[in-house]
């Protein structure tokens, strides 16, 4: 796959969900913590502040409700929810140009990703065992 491709599809699919492009970056808490932002924004926003019934229909209904809540918002709380999804995507474009620059600087490692030093056997940032080709 082309390194510039890869920072597209984090971004587009920020886009649609903030906090998917991070974990398809394999950025976990990041991840996470965008989509929790956006949750905890949009919640806020459209009002809802009990929680569901821990059942099929309780949350079929906390989600339907939810959902109608969301396309009712008007113009400041939508504003607020774009802001979170165009900083989400901004970040997860940001951070995938991040770790091309990083992979082209050197080899990495396969488990961690970061720049492992040839020179070892192992990763000195998460101590897997290296195996160089050259060898």
């Amino acid at each position: 796959m082309p390194t510039t491709r890869r920072r597209w599809v984090a971004a587009i699919l920020s886009l649609a969900q903030p906090g998917v492009g991070h974990l398809y970056l394999r950025e976990w808490s990041r991840g996470m913590t965008w989509f929790l932002l956006w949750a905890a924004t949009a919640l806020f926003a459209t009002g809802i502040s009990t929680a569901p019934a821990l059942t099929v229909a309780g949350l079929t209904a906390f989600v339907d409700r939810f959902v109608t809540s969301l396309a009712t918002l008007d113009s400041v709380q939508s504003l607020a929810l774009a802001a979170v999804t165009g900083f989400a995507v901004v970040d997860a474009y940001w951070l995938a140009v991040r770790h091309e620059e990083r992979t082209s600087q050197g080899p990495t490692c396969p488990v961690c990703g970061k720049e492992a030093d040839p020179s070892l056997d192992f990763c000195h940032w998460c101590t897997t065992e290296l195996e160089w080709e050259y060898r």
